[in-house]
């Protein structure tokens, strides 16, 4: 016997039966009390053939006597039984649910004979119902339960837990037992689940449970659990076959081109649904539309169609029939588009409209071929309408079917009275060689002809330029003619024109000294002078009936064609100076001039006369100049002038950043004095090319004057020109100038805005470079002295030994004098360097085998200067620089190049003099042999006092007997 759980508490010999009106429920309590059941031995409930299923709930027992009560609740829905408890919460008997009446006083045999209805009541119903008792684990279920499982209805077997659990699929069991336990432990009140059950014949159904806890202890700990158990197997396949429908209806509208919908039949188009066709129609997500997420389907559409497209389908949803419409839509990414929308109205019951369902195509590409096609075929029309010829179109009767304008004014007919009329009944006196003409044109072939009278009725005549030709069916037969016809009355004029002057042309055009040609109205030559074959050395024969820019090589100069054909008949006269290539590869310059005759009634162009005059010579003389005026003699970059124009040319926004960039060329001089002008010229070439080469085509370079240049670079931050000028540097690096290295100074500044003026530029550039040349020349006129010793070596080895001997000499004599070691090493450079302004001197001069003539003398005597100039140019020589000029003073006064005296000649240079003469003496010479050492000190001490100094003579003479002095 279950115990069941207290919900409700009744006194005796109460029966109540409420009847409610929700729906058609009813609800039951059956008040059971009598002294026919014993103290110890409770109603056994259970004991019926069919007991009771999960419909009955217990709701109570007093104290004094045992009273059974149940209530049970039936619930009809869609021929379905449902079981609701919903009078758990009320643990009391009034007050009496609201529609519900009340019996009392029912007798005990009564309430008996109810007792075994009601249990057959619920072995009727088809929903499961079962009790379980969670001590023993023993369940009580009705004859629908037994049923869904499939076991026999007439059995009476126990029923369990573990019996249960083993009909449930494996993958849902887990979930029903942790929810069983849940309720199972009281955590929960109930649970509802959907599972698939194994029947006894095997066979997998669904079903819909509804656990419950039906009675628990005082603690609340639950005693028992009922529930209910339904077959739903034919809901879910169903709900399967319902999910297909809906996979297979969302694949077809997700693949059917375009974009199918349905909305509400409002003004927005409300989007209750789109297919994903709609990102590509509209560059919008389908997401987007629905509901008018981020945009309406309505703002899509262009406001010109947006009454159109709602009036179209408010008269389909009056005439409950399709929409077709064609309008125009505007995409995501602001693109217009022609779109076509079919669709219908559906409907409700009720005769509203419940959605609007239907598609929307993309036919952009078609409209475009439509509207394409008929501005096609209104261009034709255009064309036909003003074209020259008069145009009419036969069938293969001759009949006309269509007639331009012009044919009708020039044929003097009316429309009305041809369109389907016979040709040869508008014309009846027409040629038999026109009829044969026609005939021919409907066998396929085409005729024309440029010269052909026509006469009219009134005697008078036209002549015509005509065609025939023969159109085609779309099967490619031959449905008819088509007839050109043009009247050429005014040409015919022009040609007796034409031949009237024709004579006078000749005479005139062949006897001109000059080159005179004649074109056609389409530029090509009709007549070719004598003077004209000179110019261009080709026969008139070759070039009659050619175009006339065939003349100026357009093969290979194709500019050329298109400047002579906007030229020649563009106006009525013109000149142009122009290239003319002769047969011989070279070119003319000829000044060209021509005129264009024209018809004097409808001003076409007829012929143009061309005549030439060859400027060659002064073209050149005057190109010649120009170079001069703009370009610097000696290195041919722009000059000063030219430099000055081209920056107020520059002068504008466009050009900033402007960079002006200034470059001074270190040790010019010392090339000058050194080697000569000639070599400082061949030096400023070298530079000039190297700042060309290392610029930019649109870079101005310039001399500024002597050995300073500008360059001038347009659009050109700072930071560009140092790039420039690193770049100059590397190449100036590199260049072998003749044992000359270059050395260049730059100095630059940037204008960023045209309120700095150009002439502050030029002083910062300049003053950048100045301050630049201060810590780069004397490292450069150092290194240029060395080359310039290097370069007097190599021109004479006799001198380099010479020099080295004298070095050696002077630093040992100025030791024995006592100097300071600074003043020998100065003393032992200018010895080495004494010599240096010989490389002033012509190198067959240095190294000639005989004797000095006078002039030679004279030229060898000017080295001492030319000495001094080359080391007075760098700070570090400047003190040697007047010793090497002293270096052939005389101590009698005698010497040169000044004539001083004694002591106002420097030390060094007096002690040099010695070493130089001595040096001299011992060596030997192509016309004499060297001295001895005794004979070379003897001219020493002779010459004391007159040529040398007589202390520092004593000092070396005595030096080389004691063998104090090694060379």
């Amino acid at each position: 016997m279950t115990t069941w759980k207290r919900l409700l508490t009744y006194d005796s010999s109460y029966l109540r039966t409420f009847s409610s009106e929700d729906n058609g429920s009813c609800a039951f309590v059956i008040d059971y009390s009598g002294g026919t059941v014993g103290e110890s031995h409770p109603v056994p409930f259970f004991q019926a053939q069919r007991p009771y299923g999960s419909g009955i709930e217990y709701i109570g027992q007093s104290e004094k006597r045992r009273i059974f009560s149940f209530v049970f609740l039936v619930k009809y829905c869609h021929n379905k039984i449902h079981n609701l408890t919903e009078f758990k919460n009320q643990n009391r008997v009034d007050p009496v649910p609201r529609g519900c009446r009340m019996v009392q006083n029912i007798p005990m045999s009564s309430s008996q004979s109810s007792d075994m209805r009601l249990h057959r009541m619920l072995d009727a119903l088809d929903l499961g119902l079962w009790i379980m008792d969670l001590a023993t684990g023993r369940m009580s279920v009705n004859v629908a339960w037994r049923q869904i499982f499939g076991y026999d209805t007439a059995t009476s077997s126990d029923f369990t837990k573990e019996l249960w659990w083993e009909h449930i699929h494996v993958e849902d069991v887990d979930i029903f037992d942790r929810n069983f336990q849940h309720v199972g432990r009281g955590d929960q009140p109930s649970f509802s689940q959907e599972y698939r059950l194994r029947t006894c014949s095997g066979n997998w159904i669904w079903v819909h449970s509804h656990v419950q806890v039906l009675d628990a202890d005082s603690a609340g700990f639950p005693l028992s659990i009922t529930g209910s158990l339904e077959d739903i197997s034919k809901r879910k396949r169903m709900e399967k076959l319902l999910r297909e429908s809906e996979r297979s209806k969302s694949v077809l509208l997700g693949n059917l081109p375009g974009m199918s919908f349905r909305c509400a039949f409002d003004a927005d188009w409300t989007m209750e649904y789109v297919s994903e066709g709609c990102l590509e129609l509209t560059g919008y997500r389908p997401y987007d539309l629905v509901w008018n997420h981020v945009v309406a389907y309505n703002e899509l559409i262009l406001p010109e169609y947006r009454q159109y497209l709602y009036d179209s389908w408010n008269e389909a949803v009056e005439k409950c029939s399709h929409v077709k419409v064609t309008y125009r839509i505007r995409t995501a990414d602001g693109k217009e588009k022609w779109v076509w929308e079919q669709g219908i109205p559906i409907y409700r019951t009720d005769g509203s409209v419940e959605a609007l369902e239907g598609l929307v195509l993309d036919i952009t590409a078609r409209k475009e071929m439509e509207l394409a096609a008929h501005h096609s075929m209104e261009l034709m029309r255009y064309v036909v309408e003003h074209s020259r010829s008069a145009i009419a179109i036969h069938d293969r009767n001759m009949d006309y079917l269509y007639v331009s304008q012009r044919y009708l004014d020039d044929y003097r007919v009316k429309e009305h009275e041809v369109i389907g009329k016979n040709h040869y009944e508008i014309f009846p006196d027409l040629p038999e060689k026109w009829r044969k003409a026609h005939q021919r044109a409907l066998a396929g072939e085409v005729l024309s002809a440029e010269n052909d009278p026509f006469e009219r009725d009134d005697g008078s005549t036209d002549w015509t330029r005509w065609e025939c030709r023969p159109w085609f069916e779309v099967d490619g037969s031959i449905g008819g003619v088509i007839v050109y016809t043009e009247i050429i009355n005014k040409w015919k004029r022009m040609e007796a024109e034409l031949s009237k002057t024709h004579g006078r042309l000749e005479r005139l055009i062949g006897g001109a000294s000059g080159p005179i040609a004649i074109l056609d109205a389409h530029q090509c030559i009709t007549r070719f002078n004598e003077a004209f074959e000179k110019i261009t050395g080709k026969d008139s024969a070759t070039v009659t009936g050619k175009p006339f820019h065939l003349l100026f090589d357009s093969d290979s100069y194709p500019e050329n064609a298109l400047v002579w054909e906007e030229m020649l008949g563009a106006d009525l006269k013109g000149s142009a100076e122009y290239d003319l290539p002769h047969a011989d590869g070279g070119f003319r310059t000829v000044l060209w001039n021509w005129a264009t005759i024209s018809d004097d009634d409808t001003d076409e162009f007829g012929y143009t006369i061309v005549q030439g005059q060859d400027i060659t010579y002064r073209k050149t003389a005057e190109h010649q100049l120009r170079y001069m005026g703009d370009h610097d003699y000696l290195t041919g970059l722009y000059n000063r002038r030219y430099l000055e124009e081209e920056l107020v040319r520059r002068d504008t926004a466009e050009h900033l950043p402007l960079t002006l960039v200034m470059v001074d060329t270190n040790g010019l001089k010392i090339v000058n004095d050194s080697f000569g002008h000639e070599k400082g010229d061949e030096l400023l070439q070298d530079v000039a090319q190297l700042l060309v080469k290392g610029c930019r085509a649109s870079d101005i370079v310039a001399r500024y004057g002597g050995d300073e240049f500008v360059i001038v670079l347009s659009g050109t931050s700072g930071l560009q020109a140092d790039y420039i000028i690193s770049r100059i540097q590397t190449l100036a690096a590199n260049l072998d100038s003749g044992r000359i290295r270059l050395s260049m100074s730059f100095g630059y500044a940037t204008r960023t805005s045209l309120q700095e003026p150009l002439h502050m530029l030029f002083k910062k550039a300049e003053d950048i470079l100045y301050r630049n040349k201060i810590y780069e020349s004397t490292s450069a006129k150092s290194k240029s002295i060395g080359l310039v010793m290097n370069t007097l070596f190599e021109k004479s080895s006799r001198e380099s030994n010479h020099s080295k001997r004298v070095s050696e000499i002077c630093g040992q004599v100025a030791r024995k004098l006592r100097m300071s070691e600074e003043d020998v090493n100065r003393l032992k450079i200018a010895g080495l360097m004494h010599d240096i302004g010989k490389i002033g001197v012509e190198e067959t001069i240095l190294n000639k085998p005989d004797k000095l003539t006078q002039e030679e003398w004279g030229e060898m005597r000017r080295h001492p200067e030319i000495g001094y100039r080359i080391l007075a140019t760098a700070s570090e020589f400047s003190e040697v620089a007047d010793f090497i000029l002293e270096h052939q003073e005389r101590w009698d006064g005698k010497g040169y190049p000044r004539g001083l005296v004694g002591e106002d000649i420097s030390i060094q240079a007096r002690i040099i003099a010695i070493a130089d003469a001595f040096d001299a003496m011992t060596s030997d010479r192509a016309y004499r042999k060297g001295l001895g050492l005794d004979a070379a000190l003897k001219e020493i001490e002779k010459y004391a006092g007159s040529q040398f100094d007589p202390k520092i003579a004593d000092v070396f003479t005595t030096m080389m007997r004691n063998g104090s002095v090694v060379v």
